[in-house]
């Protein structure tokens, strides 16, 4: 007996020392805890800006979702009136109900509502509407929490553009979506609320809302009708000919603007589950070959340096040789005679050369690099490459079977520094191959002929259809000139080259046949 009240003793001794240190000692850390567990904060998800189209048209919005979270150990109390009378159906009675709301069936929800998990996510991205619904049931243990969800109203026809977010935590995962996300990301917010035993919130206790801002919207150049059909085309076409991609871009002439830009194949940026599509947009990302977009750069250089002006004279063969190389035109056809301005117009690949081949490799890199070939756009956009743009060192160090890409001088005299890759890209569009053919006149075939004093005029009249070509300036091969005033000669032909007037870039192999005609002054084509 006694025994037992000494136990007695020391077990209330024991409780009574811990309420000493609950209330005399630890009263304030107590107190501290206490809110903590009967109350809940929950994270304000910030909705993302707006991204529109330039005519308003919306191409991303946030709206507002809810996640329906569970505490199964309350679930077995759930209670509803069944003929009339209060009765607990537990979990197969909660698993019913919200089946139809949820869009599942009951034998797929029961298991979620069975077990000890005090947390556990039911269904994700739930309208508010459908969330209340859920709450009216009045099953114990489920509430919910705020969400945000990312939408894309145009589907697969912007979306290698906007981009898209990851749906797990909304944050930005690739296009303007990741390259303007500090723009369009906000500030989230929190909501602290009292809850009763089974998890759920008690409606008349006090709460704390810190409110979430929102991110700015951004306002695009991008004209949505235009991008539908600008994304529909390319994937019509790529879809035909079974090409690996393909892209458009259009922009605005006078502001460089872009209004669409195009990449196929993409993907939907509203289901990136499936794992399906192409999610970079290949105009910025891949690298490919100007073509004869390319011309112009080297039209625009030599015109830049002096070299040419628009109405220079030319003689452009079919085909060029270069080092081991036969350059050629898109077709064949026998030497043309033309003005730059004609050659520019029907895109010769040799005419090109030619004038490419006004200046140095040094001078030629610095135009095509100035014209940000070998850059970024300086778009910023993610993924963008810079290309491709070999230097002249980079050239000079080639192997020697490449060494028709060097920078040096032809064997025959003629003249011009070698074409490096983008120099003349614009031969791209015929073909190359080795080749020791020569021409009828003993030339071989695609060399530059040496530039001589352009003579007079002859009966046979410059090829139709070639602009800025007049019978003055464009030099023409032919029989022998009819007789003519030495006043009527004089004015026909074409003025000197000198220091101050642009001298011919090709010019005729051979003179007419007449012993009356002028002398030919020769001299070397060096590289200015």
């Amino acid at each position: 007996m006694r025994g037992l009240m000494v136990v007695s003793l020391i077990v209330l001794s024991l409780f009574a020392a811990q309420l000493v240190r609950i209330r005399g000692f630890d009263s304030r850390a107590v107190a501290a805890d206490a809110p903590a567990q009967r109350t809940q904060t929950e994270a304000i998800p910030a909705h993302r800006g707006t991204i529109y189209d330039a005519n308003d048209t919306v191409l991303a919005q946030s709206r507002e979702r809810r996640t329906v979270v569970i505490d199964q150990t309350a679930v077995p109390e759930y209670e509803k009136k069944v003929a009339g009378t209060r009765t607990k159906v537990g979990v197969e009675g909660a698993a019913k109900d919200p089946a139809e709301v949820l869009g599942e069936s009951a034998r797929e929800l029961e298991p979620k509502l069975t077990g000890t998990q005090r947390y556990r996510i039911v269904a994700k991205n739930i309208s508010p509407l459908t969330r209340r619904r859920i709450n009216a049931l009045g099953i114990p243990g489920v509430y919910s929490e705020r969400s945000s969800q990312r939408t894309y109203p145009q589907s697969t026809t912007v979306a290698s553009l906007v981009g898209f977010v990851q749906p797990r935590d909304q944050t930005a995962g690739g296009g303007l979506e990741l390259q303007f996300d500090d723009t369009l990301k906000g500030t989230p917010g929190k909501a602290t609320y009292e809850i009763a035993r089974d998890g759920s919130r008690l409606p008349n206790a006090s709460g704390d809302v810190s409110s979430a801002t929102a991110g700015k919207d951004m306002r695009l150049t991008i004209d949505n009708d235009i991008q539908w059909y600008a994304q529909n085309a390319p994937a019509n076409q790529v879809t035909k000919t079974q090409a690996l991609s393909g892209t458009i871009v259009v922009q605005r002439v006078d502001t460089g603007e872009l209004v669409a830009l195009a990449s196929y194949p993409t993907f939907d940026p509203n289901n990136l589950g499936d794992g399906k599509g192409v999610y970079s947009n290949l105009a910025f990302s891949d690298v490919f070959e100007p073509g004869s977009t390319s011309k112009i750069m080297t039209v625009a250089a030599g015109l830049e340096e002096g070299n040419i002006t628009p109405r220079t004279p030319m003689i452009l063969p079919d085909s060029m040789e270069r080092g081991n190389r036969v350059l050629k035109d898109s077709h064949p056809h026998p030497d043309q005679y033309r003005t730059v301005a004609g050659a520019l117009a029907e895109s010769s690949n040799t005419g090109a050369m030619l004038i490419g081949e006004t200046m140095t490799p040094k001078t030629m890199e610095e135009y095509l690099r100035r014209f940000g070939l070998g850059s970024t756009s300086g778009s910023g956009f993610p993924g963008e490459s810079a290309g491709l743009l070999p230097g002249v060192r980079d050239v000079e160090r080639l192997p020697a079977r490449d060494h028709h890409l060097r920078a040096g001088r032809l064997d025959d005299g003629g003249a011009g520094d070698q074409c490096l890759p983008g120099r003349s890209p614009t031969a791209g569009s015929g073909s190359a191959r080795p080749s020791s053919r020569r021409s009828a006149t003993g030339r071989a075939a695609g060399t530059l002929p040496r530039p001589v004093r352009v003579p007079g005029p002859s009966p046979r009249s410059p090829p139709t259809g070639s602009p800025a070509c007049s019978r003055a300036s464009c030099p023409t091969r032919g029989p022998p000139p009819r007789r003519r005033s030495r006043a009527t000669a004089s004015r026909a032909r074409p003025a000197r080259p000198t220091a101050t007037t642009p001298r011919p870039v090709a010019t005729p192999a051979r003179r007419p046949a007449s012993s009356a005609s002028p002398r030919r002054t020769t001299r070397s084509w060096s590289s200015r």
